[in-house]
């Protein structure tokens, strides 16, 4: 077998005689190269012709799996180089338990950029640069030092830290997803598993729902045309079963279930009403039943008319004029998509991001994300949990009556 274990012929001083276990690949004239383990031994604890560790040494059991895992990927590692899969080099980094890749940074900003949507790449890279940050590291990592050690020291700073249970486990689930991606390219050759009891017990979060005073609180506040605009954003939200804001870059008059026939238009549709049919951004790839949302007349239809002009007139005369929705379309606000062009991602973000830096000066306690929590309380408030999954409806009534 070309692949040999052995005793290095050297002892180290540091270890009073004892030598290191290494693994010697050779194969051929043009392949050979040696792995040096971290098992030290005397030359009377070592059969070299079974390679195998003496019984008698007083550590036996462990050091014989700590030489079985070397020997696993021996075994595994040949078979792979031999039939094509492994270059040689690639062998020597599996029985070495390394990376051929230099660090998780570059493959992050190579593989899992050009492999994945702009807003998961960059949901992974925050997830990765804030593990980072925890732990005080500025350089980049290796896969191999993506260790249990190091997760349960993440942990223990993250819990220092005060934050959520959630947003630990948000993180660590993105870190596994790297890692794991990596092993499926064959970029590492184990997968991360988590130690037992690692993630923390999902908390619920706890929000108030805003109320018809509050809000219009908040309205007094505006003192921007921002401002103004993203309580539009928020109302609007709320008043289509609490979508999502990426969602609206979608939304066009060619959703409209136009069939008045059609039993959806003659449930949800009343007083020359309309309703969309819409599915979700997050779940467009997947084999769902759509969303029914009724657009009435007031407020909701005038909330798309509002904010649609209110982007048109900040943008229009600018370089990004081609992100404003067809003016001749009721239900177009933006013009873009995020999930094919990194520069629309880019200005998706920065709209996202400046109604939410707006919201949090005129409406403090209700952040963006709230309008879909509120939606959902107040639907499960009046209704059963079925219905109000099916309705909206129901708000519509409570909330154009304040």
């Amino acid at each position: 077998m070309p692949a040999r274990i052995r005793l290095w012929h050297r002892p180290k001083k540091s270890y009073k005689g004892k030598k290191n276990i290494y693994v010697d690949l050779q194969y051929g004239r043009d392949y050979r190269k040696q792995v040096h383990t971290d098992i030290i031994l005397f030359d009377d604890d070592f059969n070299s012709e079974k390679e195998e560790i003496k019984r008698s040494h007083p550590n036996y059991k462990s050091l014989r799996e700590a030489l079985k895992v070397f020997k696993q990927r021996i075994e595994e590692g040949e078979d792979k180089f031999l039939d094509g899969q492994f270059t040689f080099e690639q062998y020597h980094l599996f029985i070495s338990g390394k990376s051929d890749f230099s660090s998780v940074d570059d493959y992050l900003n190579t593989e899992i950029k050009n492999s994945r949507k702009p807003v998961t790449y960059n949901d992974y890279r925050n997830a990765y640069n804030a593990f980072k940050l925890h732990l005080g590291i500025k350089k980049k990592l290796k896969f191999e030092e993506i260790n249990i050690r190091l997760l349960k020291r993440f942990k223990q700073l993250f819990l220092a830290s005060g934050r959520s249970n959630n947003s630990f486990n948000s993180y660590v689930d993105k870190i596994r997803a790297i890692y794991n991606d990596a092993y499926e390219n064959g970029v590492v050759y184990q997968e991360l598993v988590l130690p037992k009891r690692y993630k923390l017990p999902k908390t619920k979060t706890q929000h108030s729902v805003c109320t018809f005073e509050e809000f219009k609180l908040g309205i007094q506040r505006c003192n921007t045309q921002l401002q103004w605009e993203s309580l539009t954003m928020w109302l609007l939200q709320f008043c289509t079963r609490g979508m999502y804001y990426k969602d609206f870059s979608r939304i066009n008059e060619s959703i409209i279930n136009k069939d008045e026939n059609s039993d959806d238009y003659k449930i949800w549709c009343v007083d020359e009403e309309m309703v969309i049919i819409h599915r979700r951004n997050k779940t467009k790839n997947r084999v769902s039943a759509p969303m029914y949302i009724r657009i009435d007349n007031y407020p909701t239809r005038q909330l798309f008319w509002m904010l649609k002009y209110s982007f048109a007139v900040r943008f229009w005369n600018t370089t990004n004029r081609d992100k404003v929705g067809k003016i001749n379309d009721n239900l177009s606000i933006y013009s873009y998509d995020a999930d094919k062009s990194p520069e629309d991602e880019k200005f998706h973000e920065q709209i996202k991001n400046g109604y939410q830096k707006a919201i949090r000066s005129v409406l403090p306690n209700q952040p963006m994300s709230f309008a879909r929590k509120a939606f959902k309380s107040i639907a499960n408030a009046h209704t059963t949990a079925r219905v109000a999954d099916k309705t909206h409806c129901i708000i519509m009534t409570i909330t154009t009556s304040q």
